[in-house]
């Protein structure tokens, strides 16, 4: 629409030109800038689905560690060779008992004959006895500590007898993690226990940031072994009901977890944003189709 404004002076003095727009014309405009924000919203919550559920979640408390090698060690800081050492030893210590009694058989004059199988099968019971006595399965709780964080100085060291470098700091806390967690599991209502996992999970972060600072090559390759992610060290941790639901199925149902109203209205909001994201991509997937059919 075009409007001629005459200013005071006549009709020969200036004048100027503008244009108007209709308002309807301006409220569609913002209602199409407006349904095209809320598309660009749907589609972002639907990738955001989409990857949370090809995403692998990880524990920030047990990460997915796993000892391997852990099933050839020994209590009492026993190793493989001290064990067959010892297991030699015995079988030694056993010949020569059984020459020193022919000696004083023979001494005496008895002609009694020693069993063969009945030798055999004592030999077999003894090397029973010192795996059992040596098995990790059969030690109590200090010696099982002891062993795996031996273990985790041995995995972790740069050069022998390394036990204060970052990575093996880490190692250590997450060995000590782990068996205070399977406390915590066995005794949910000591929450003594649940305030010092927490503080070793967050003084495991602090070695970690810092080993990041120090030296970035080493500390990726670090927390590729332990299982965690650059996302879990760096952000925040708290050891929350909720929280723990989240990665551990074994505590669902344990805690009764109260859903606030705001919680269940932006659920509710979630949901619906996805169901109506799922029904643009299937609209958006027909023409497709049946141009490929056409084909």
């Amino acid at each position: 629409m075009m409007a001629w404004i005459c200013i005071r002076g006549g009709f020969g003095a200036q004048v100027r030109q503008f244009h108007s727009t209709l308002v309807n014309e301006a409220k569609k405009k913002r209602i199409s800038k407006y349904q095209r924000a809320l598309e660009r919203v749907r589609r972002h919550m639907l990738r955001r689905q989409e990857i949370s559920k090809k995403t692998v979640k990880i524990d920030p408390i047990l990460a997915i560690t796993s000892l391997e090698g852990i099933s050839g060690k020994y209590s009492y800081g026993v190793s493989e060779e001290e064990k067959t050492r010892l297991e030699y030893g015995a079988a030694m210590a056993n010949v020569s008992d059984i020459q020193l009694e022919d000696q004083v058989g023979e001494a005496i004059g008895s002609s009694a004959a020693r069993s063969p199988a009945l030798t055999l099968e004592k030999e077999e019971l003894k090397a029973e006895a010192v795996d059992r006595i040596l098995n990790l399965r059969n030690a109590n709780a200090p010696q099982v500590r002891k062993a795996l964080i031996d273990f985790a100085i041995e995995q972790f060291q740069k050069k022998e007898g390394d036990v204060g470098s970052s990575g093996v700091q880490a190692a250590v806390l997450t060995v000590r993690i782990q068996l205070q967690y399977r406390h915590y599991i066995e005794n949910l209502k000591d929450y003594k226990a649940v305030h010092h996992l927490r503080d070793l999970v967050q003084a495991r972060q602090r070695i970690l940031r810092y080993y990041k600072q120090d030296d970035p090559d080493g500390y990726y390759a670090c927390i590729e072994r332990l299982g965690l992610t650059d996302e879990i060290v760096m952000e925040r941790f708290e050891m929350s009901r909720k929280g723990r639901m989240q990665f551990n199925p074994e505590e669902v149902g344990r805690h009764k977890i109260r859903v606030s109203k705001r919680e269940l209205k932006e659920q509710q909001e979630l949901d619906s944003i996805v169901r109506e994201a799922a029904k643009i991509k299937a609209a958006e997937r027909k023409p497709l189709v049946s141009k490929l059919q056409r084909e």
